[in-house]
């Protein structure tokens, strides 16, 4: 059923499964901590602690305008905090892959090593061409009717038929789970500002930091993942000093969803060693 947790005003909901060396999951636009949930049985040795970002899932969707790569990752900095966490691996996919680059690099700095390992699944990470369907989004005008016209659950399953290469994986039932958070109270306005918001405008000076995080890093991609393409975890291998790049055959956008036990399988051997 999951936890709340109020973070600077905004209650937050998470999932606190397990015990053990502590592993904190950070899920992806349009997603929430329900991304995980085939990973959570398979990671018996470990506490796995996934929280619904700001404006998605079941967390608060405050109309404050802060929805932004560096505002997410303040704010999960801050739940981090509020959760008096220490020392912790980070596992982020999509847009979670890119705040968890910055969760690794403000919780690292200095004398501080928080981080101990970073798990990065299809991570949103350098500039790229942008899927049609989100510069929809971020077309002012016709974002709006997108969101306010589509039925919820019709767009999500389109969503995940696009983004799946297992197209098995796409289901009604998925797709009820993710299109919930945009009925709720402001769920249209935060998914809106959230893609809106998504790449900052100076992408490239954040690039030149990638080679600060000498942490053990786990790269897991899916080959035929549409939405960023395998080059960019390419890209990530060479510019993350400790990282390295399995890639899951048959597998698009989201690896813990399209084949959970070769992902898992990954994570576990990765983890063991941190």
């Amino acid at each position: 059923m999951g936890q709340i947790i109020d973070v600077s005003g905004v209650k937050v909901h998470y999932e606190d499964v397990g015990s053990g060396p502590t592993v904190v999951m950070v899920h992806g636009f349009g997603q929430s901590s329900y991304v995980w949930r085939e990973m959570l049985d398979r990671l018996p040795q470990w506490r796995i602690i996934a929280p619904d970002l700001k404006g998605l899932g079941r967390s608060d969707k405050p109309d404050d305008g802060r929805y932004g790569l560096f505002d997410q990752a303040g704010f999960v900095s801050a739940f981090i905090d509020a959760m008096q966490l220490s020392s912790f691996a980070l596992v982020g996919h999509s847009f979670g892959g890119a705040i968890a680059i910055q969760l690794a690099l403000r919780l690292n700095d200095g004398l501080r090593k928080r981080v101990r390992g970073l798990a990065l699944m299809d991570s949103a990470a350098f500039p790229q061409r942008l899927p049609w369907w989100l510069k929809l989004f971020c077309t002012p005008i016709l974002g709006e009717l997108a969101v306010g016209i589509a039925p919820p659950r019709l767009g999500a399953y389109l969503a995940l038929k696009l983004s799946y290469a297992n197209k098995s994986a796409a289901t009604w039932q998925v797709a009820s789970a993710y299109a919930a958070a945009t009925r709720m109270p402001g769920g249209r306005r935060a998914l809106l500002a959230t893609a809106r918001q998504m790449v900052p405008p100076d992408i490239d000076g954040l690039v030149d930091e990638y080679g600060r995080i000498d942490i053990p890093a786990l790269i897991i991609w899916g080959r035929n993942d549409p939405t960023v393409p395998l080059h960019v975890g390419e890209s990530l291998q060479d510019a993350l000093p400790q990282a390295r790049l399995e890639v899951i055959d048959r597998c698009g956008h989201c690896p813990q969803e399209e084949r959970p036990e070769q992902t898992a399988s990954l994570l576990r051997g990765f983890l063991s060693k941190l």
